[in-house]
C-alpha cells in the first residue's frame, strides 16, 4: 500500500518533467503526514534544483482539528461545493482537498511578493507544488530545531521571524502552526515552510489564538536556545490564549483581527498585536533581576551589563535627580556605591509584576568604610529601603530602572544631618 502511493507521489512529479520544467527526480527530503518532498534536478531554471511538494491524499493525510484553520474559507466558493464540503461527502472531501493545496500556494505566493523569508512558489498541477528548493543537493537545509545557535544569532533570527509575521499579518495572513520545526536553517535568514492551514485573519475567528500559538512557539525555542523571554504559557485556544489575554490586559480595547479596511491599517493593527503577544513573563522578569541583585552583590561589572540592553539603557536615582545614560555611565553609579559600602548586601523583599515590568522591595545593608560620592569614610552602619521599577524590552532585557528611597534617611544613618 505504502508503496503504491509512492508511486502515485512520483507519477503526479512526472508531469513536471512532460512538462520541461524538472528533469528528474533525485530522492526524498522529507516525508510526512501530510506530504512528501523530493529535490528535484532543472536545467530550465538559474537554480539547479526545485523542491517538490506531494500531497497525500484526504483519504491518508491528516491534519489536527483541520475546523480550527478552515473557518471562513469558504466564503467566495460556490454554494455546491461549500453544502459539500460541509457535510464531508465525497465531493466535499476532494474540493477540500484541492482547496487545501491550492490555499498553501496561493499564500506563498502573497508572502513571496511581500519580501516574507518563504520558498519561492513556482507552478502548481493537482497535488503538486513546485517551488524554490532550499539547501544544495548533499544537504537540504535543516529545520531550526536542530540546530544550535549562539545568543546573538538566535536572538537576530527571533527578530527576523517575528517580522515574518508581521509581514504576514499585514498581507492577511497568520501561519497557524508555526514552529522551529517548521523553519528552515540557512546562514543569515530563516526560512519558514507548511501553509496549507495558514488562516485569513479577517474571517477566520480562531486567528487570534493562532498567532498567539505562533509566537509562543517561537519564543519557547528562544528561550530555550538563548534564554530569551517566554511568554505567559497557556492552551491557545482557551479564551483566545495568552495573546488574547495580554491584548486584554494592555487595552479595553484588544486589536481587532477582523474588518481590515487598508493595507496601513493592518500594518499598525499586526504590530499592536505582535506587541500584545511578545511581553515578557514574571518567570523571566523574576530570572533577570535576581541575576542583576546577585551580580550587584558581587560587585561583577559583567553581570550587571549582561542584564540591561545593549542600546542605551537608563538608570534614574529619583531622590537626586540624576540620570545614569548607557552602560558606562551606569556602571559608574555601581562603582561609587561599591566603593563607598565595599560589603554592600541587597535582598530582595517583595515582588510586584505588570506586564512589562517589575518593582521590586529591597533592602541595603552595609557599612560606609570608604569614600562615597566625595563624602569620606564614616564607618556608620546602613540599611536602607529602596524601591526600584524595572521596564523591560521583549528580550527580557532591563532598559530603564528607576530607584526611589529617602534620602533624609541615607545621610541620616551616615550621620551627616539630624
Amino acid at each position: 500500500m505504502g508503496q503504491n502511493r509512492d508511486n502515485e507521489q512520483l507519477q503526479a512529479v512526472s508531469a513536471f518533467i512532460d512538462q520541461g520544467l524538472i528533469d528528474e527526480v533525485l530522492g526524498v527530503v522529507k516525508s510526512g503526514k501530510e506530504a512528501t518532498v523530493y529535490c528535484c534536478a532543472t536545467s530550465s531554471r538559474s537554480a539547479p534544483l526545485l523542491a517538490a511538494k506531494v500531497y497525500r491524499s484526504r483519504n491518508v493525510r491528516r491534519f489536527s482539528n483541520d475546523a480550527v484553520y478552515t473557518a471562513g474559507r469558504q466564503r467566495q466558493g460556490h454554494r455546491r461545493e461549500a453544502r459539500a464540503m460541509e457535510n464531508r461527502s465525497r465531493f466535499g472531501r476532494e474540493a477540500a482537498f484541492e482547496k487545501w493545496v491550492a490555499d498553501e500556494y496561493e499564500t506563498l505566493s502573497i508572502l513571496h511578493r511581500a519580501g516574507a523569508d518563504v520558498p519561492e512558489p513556482i507552478a502548481m498541477s493537482g497535488p503538486v507544488i513546485m517551488m524554490e528548493y532550499i539547501g544544495d543537493a548533499g544537504e537540504p537545509a535543516p529545520p531550526l530545531s536542530s540546530v544550535t545557535l549562539d545568543r546573538d544569532e538566535a536572538d537576530g533570527l527571533f527578530r527576523r521571524l517575528l517580522h515574518n509575521i508581521e509581514l504576514a499579518l499585514a498581507s492577511d495572513r497568520v501561519h497557524g502552526d508555526l514552529s522551529a520545526f517548521n523553519v528552515l536553517y540557512r546562514p543569515g535568514a530563516p526560512c519558514i515552510i507548511d501553509f496549507p492551514q495558514a488562516v485569513d485573519p479577517r474571517f477566520n475567528p480562531n486567528a487570534l489564538a493562532l498567532l498567539g500559538r505562533d509566537i509562543e512557539n517561537l519564543h519557547g525555542y528562544s528561550g530555550a536556545m538563548a534564554s530569551a523571554p517566554t511568554p505567559h504559557a497557556s492552551p491557545a485556544t482557551s479564551g483566545g490564549g495568552s495573546c488574547g489575554r495580554s491584548c486584554r490586559r494592555a487595552s479595553a480595547t484588544p486589536p481587532d483581527l477582523a474588518g481590515w479596511s487598508s493595507k496601513t491599517r493592518r500594518g499598525e493593527k499586526a504590530s499592536a498585536a505582535l506587541h500584545c503577544c511578545s511581553m515578557v513573563s514574571h518567570e523571566t522578569m523574576r530570572r533577570v533581576l535576581q541575576e542583576h541583585v546577585d551580580a550587584e552583590n558581587a560587585h561583577d561589572r559583567g553581570r550587571v551589563l549582561a542584564t540591561y540592553v545593549p542600546e542605551g539603557p537608563e538608570f534614574d536615582d529619583v531622590p537626586t535627580g540624576r540620570r545614569f545614560t548607557g552602560g558606562d555611565e551606569i556602571i559608574g553609579n555601581y562603582r561609587n556605591l561599591w566603593d563607598g559600602f565595599p560589603g554592600l548586601v541587597r535582598r530582595i523583599d517583595r515582588w510586584t509584576f505588570g506586564d512589562d515590568g517589575c518593582v521590586i522591595e529591597l533592602t541595603l545593608s552595609g557599612t560606609h568604610d570608604g569614600p562615597y560620592r566625595g563624602i569620606p569614610a564614616t564607618g556608620r552602619k546602613l540599611e536602607l529601603r529602596i524601591a526600584a521599577h524595572f521596564a523591560f524590552d521583549e528580550r527580557g532585557l532591563i532598559k530603564r530602572e528607576t530607584a526611589y528611597y529617602d534620602s533624609l534617611t541615607f545621610m541620616r544613618q551616615l550621620g551627616l544631618t539630624k
